[in-house]
């Protein structure tokens, strides 16, 4: 996976900056979601901190789940104009490695299926996503699409969609 030693898990010191928390399923072409703003004021405080340098952030794929160990997902940004069928205006975030999956996809105690989550430092972006924020009704619309072209029939699914917000630690 492409997590950075220092990526946390969520803690009580994470805010919830924006979610989709309907499970979706990513095909041969991928999948477009949008992620609802938690606090719009809240939100614009802690992007403009990101680029600030004194919050960091991190987008979350919680939940992932399917039986192709093989896969790898790339995670993009996309702009309001992209929305307005203006190509072009896709921001990288990064990529996910799903190795494991089909283990991790297993029923374990319980009959549960926890799945893979992954997070993804999407701190140098930050600027892009403070953008978004400022526009009226906003919302952030990402796209999840394989690096390569899934075999046919199968499908991961992904349990939610979740960007979060951390202070960075004094040091």
């Amino acid at each position: 996976m492409n997590l950075k030693s220092d990526t946390p898990e969520p803690t009580s010191t994470m805010t919830l900056v924006a979610y989709c928390n309907d499970t979706t399923t990513v095909g041969a072409s991928g999948v477009e979601l949008r992620l609802h703003i938690a606090d719009a004021e809240m939100a614009r405080r802690m992007l403009s901190s990101a680029v600030a340098g004194t919050v960091r952030l991190y987008i979350a794929l919680e939940g992932i789940r399917g039986t192709f160990d093989a896969a790898v997902l790339r995670v993009l940004l996309l702009s309001s104009a992209y929305a307005h069928g203006k190509a072009g205006n896709e921001e990288f975030l990064g990529s996910v490695a799903l190795f494991g999956l089909r283990m991790a996809s297993l029923a374990g105690a319980g009959g549960q299926r926890a799945g893979m989550t992954s997070y993804l430092d999407i701190a140098t972006k930050a600027e892009r996503f403070e953008q978004e924020a400022l526009l009226d009704n906003a919302h952030f619309q990402i796209a999840i699409r394989p690096h390569n072209k899934l075999p046919e029939g199968i499908e991961i699914s992904i349990g939610r969609v979740r960007i979060y917000a951390e202070p960075v630690p004094h040091r």
